[in-house]
Order: structure tokens, then C-alpha cells, then sequence
């Protein structure tokens, strides 16, 4: 058995070109860590999980315009979208965002990272998508990889109380991409991300509105709107209409390894941004995520079974 295992996850090695959108989401992700950190100097998180939602709302009626989408929720969908918007950029935003703001970047991407390997488990074990051991051997290599890459960091290990969210986060998260998966393929992923956000607005409201309104918009700085605009629209927005691209085309379970990409990235922005280079340790850990990604994230031999990413006609949504 174990021969085998090892056999197909050598076999997954074969060229395959890496899926740009996830690429983009990576590099979006990775950077939101630090970004989020550096708004919350100058604006309270409760007041930017409720405007980052209204920006997302209002670009995503604009670019569903243009594009011509409907705006109707296909049949039997509604409340299906509603419940998901209300725990992916509501309940799961708040988690993050407050989480962020009692924890460092290094520990809140290694939490995050936990977010791939619950994905992939839970969408086999509810048969959504096949069994893989590949899939489970790679998510241990990337995430041994993440654990390592984090132990050269210096920067502190955050609270309980922000770890403990991030957590939270990760796991609502989870339940979340599971739901929306099986309509991806009929609503696509930017038409999706518009009728999920209004459910959001159940869990944002009541939490942000007082902060939002008593926030003296005029004292952020330049610097504040730039990383407030990347938090909002790039990494909240076009980050996400990627993400959920990524798993329209090649699946849940292979395109949820490229988060284990994230807590690398971050720490090579921070190298750039304050020109402390990273040890030994780092470029170790660095090498094994990139392995077991490439495990994790290869297709399985024979056809392909996922429905979503097999259907000609999802790839132009």
C-alpha cells in the first residue's frame, strides 16, 4: 500500500501547468497579511469589515453590469447563496480581521494554512470530490513545509484569543467553499460572489456600523488608503473572483493546495519590505511546500471526475 502511495505521488510529478487565477490569489493573500496589520494602525477592524463588504457590493454590480450577468439567483439557489455569503464574508471576515488584529501575520498565515487540509478531507469525506492519497500526502508535506518556514520567524506568536479566531475563521471557511462548490458550475464565480454578499450584510451590520460611522475617514493616511483599497477590492474582491475560478477549473482539492503557497509568499514580501533575510530554515521549509503543492495539486491518472472543472462550458463563466 505504501508502495503505491509512493508510486503515484512520484508519478504526479508530470509537467502541468499552474492555474494563473490561484497564482493571482496567492500573491493577493500573501500580502493582505502585512497590509491588514498596517490599516488596523489607523482604522478599526469592525469598521473594515463592513466598507471593505460595501466596496466588494458596489464594484461587483458595476463589473456584473458590464459583463451583462443576471442578477436573479438560479432556482434553488437563493438561500443556498445567502447562508454562504453570510459565513464566508460575514461571520468567517469578522474572525479574520479581529483575529489579525490580536495576532502577528506569521502565526495568522500558518493558521490559515490549516484551511487546505480541512478542505480537502472534508470534500472526500462527503464525496464531493475522490479520494486521493496523493492528496493527503501532499497536504502533509505542505503543511510540515508551512511549519517550518514559520519557525524562522521572530515576530512573536500572537494570543489566544487571535489565534483561537483565525482558527475559527479556517474552519467556517471550509464549510463555506463546500457549499458554494455544486453551484459554481451554474452561476460562475464573480455572479456568485455578488448574490452571496447581501447575506453578509446580516452578520456585518450589526458588528460594524457604530465603528464605521464614529471613524474619521479624513485622518487615514495615503499609505492607509492604499492598503485599505488591497484589503478591500484586491485580496476581499478580484482575489477572491479568482479563487473561485481556480476551483471551477481544477477542483476543490487540488486548488486549495496553493494556499499552503501563502505563509512562504508572506514571508519573502517581509524580506523585501524590511530587508531581514529569512534562515536556513525558511528556504527548507520553502522547498517542501513547493513539493508537496506539486503532490497535492497534480491530477489524478485517468479521466478527469470532477464535474466542475470537466465541463466545457465552466471554464467561460
Amino acid at each position: 500500500m505504501a508502495k503505491r502511495i509512493i508510486l503515484k505521488s512520484v508519478r504526479a510529478f508530470r509537467p502541468v501547468a499552474p492555474n494563473l487565477p490561484l497564482l493571482f490569489t496567492v500573491v493577493a493573500w500573501a500580502y493582505n497579511f502585512n497590509a491588514v496589520k498596517m490599516v488596523f494602525q489607523e482604522i478599526n477592524p469592525a469598521a473594515v469589515s463592513l466598507t471593505r463588504a460595501v466596496a466588494i457590493f458596489v464594484l461587483m454590480i458595476l463589473v456584473c453590469r458590464v459583463m451583462k450577468l443576471p442578477f436573479q439567483y438560479p432556482e434553488g439557489t437563493k438561500w443556498k447563496l445567502l447562508f454562504q455569503g453570510f459565513l464566508s464574508y460575514g461571520l468567517y471576515m469578522i474572525c479574520f480581521l479581529v483575529g489579525m488584529n490580536y495576532t502577528t501575520p506569521s502565526m495568522g498565515a500558518i493558521i490559515m494554512a490549516t484551511s487546505p487540509v480541512l478542505t480537502g478531507l472534508a470534500a472526500m469525506a462527503i464525496k464531493q470530490e475522490p479520494f486521493r492519497w496523493s492528496a493527503l500526502l501532499g497536504s502533509g508535506v505542505a503543511f510540515g513545509g508551512v511549519v517550518l518556514a514559520e519557525m524562522d520567524r521572530s515576530n512573536g506568536s500572537g494570543t489566544l484569543l487571535g489565534n483561537g479566531l483565525i482558527f475559527a475563521g479556517a474552519c467556517i471557511w471550509v464549510v463555506a467553499l463546500l457549499i458554494l462548490k455544486p453551484m459554481l458550475s451554474e452561476t460562475g464565480p464573480i455572479r456568485a460572489l455578488l448574490l452571496a454578499l447581501p447575506g453578509a450584510f446580516l452578520a456585518l451590520v450589526p458588528f460594524g456600523w457604530s465603528a464605521t460611522v464614529s471613524t474619521d475617514w479624513t485622518a487615514v493616511s495615503p499609505m492607509g488608503w492604499v492598503n485599505f483599497m488591497h484589503v478591500a477590492l484586491i485580496s476581499s474582491g478580484l482575489a477572491f473572483i479568482m479563487y473561485y475560478k481556480g476551483m471551477e477549473q481544477i477542483g476543490i482539492v487540488r486548488g486549495t493546495m496553493y494556499q499552503f503557497l501563502v505563509p512562504p509568499c508572506t514571508a519573502l514580501m517581509a524580506w523585501a519590505l524590511t530587508g531581514v533575510a529569512p534562515g536556513w530554515i525558511f528556504w527548507l521549509g520553502l522547498v517542501c511546500v513547493l513539493v508537496g503543492v506539486r503532490i497535492g495539486a497534480a491530477p489524478a491518472p485517468g479521466p478527469d471526475l470532477n464535474p466542475v472543472a470537466s465541463d466545457p462550458q465552466s471554464s467561460t463563466a
